[in-house]
C-alpha cells in the first residue's frame, strides 16, 4: 500500500513536472520570438535615424541659402 502511495505521488509528480517543463519550452519559443522583432526593430531604429540625420542636414542647409539670397538682392 505504502508503494502504491509513493508510485501514485511520483506519477502525479511526473505530469506536473511535464506540464511545467511544456510552458518552458513556450516562454523560450515566445523569447525568440521576441528577439527577433526586437532586432527588427533596433535595424528599423537605425535607419530611421540616419533618415533623421540626412533630414537635418538637409534644413540647415536650406536655412543658410535664404541668408545667403537675401545677401545678394
Amino acid at each position: 500500500v505504502i508503494l502504491e502511495k509513493i508510485y501514485s505521488e511520483f506519477r502525479i509528480f511526473g505530469e506536473k513536472l511535464n506540464a511545467v517543463s511544456d510552458k518552458v519550452d513556450a516562454t523560450f519559443e515566445e523569447v525568440g520570438h521576441q528577439k527577433e522583432e526586437l532586432f527588427t526593430i533596433k535595424t528599423d531604429i537605425r535607419i530611421i535615424k540616419k533618415d533623421v540625420a540626412e533630414i537635418k542636414a538637409n534644413l540647415e542647409s536650406h536655412e543658410k541659402r535664404p541668408a545667403h539670397l537675401e545677401a545678394v538682392k
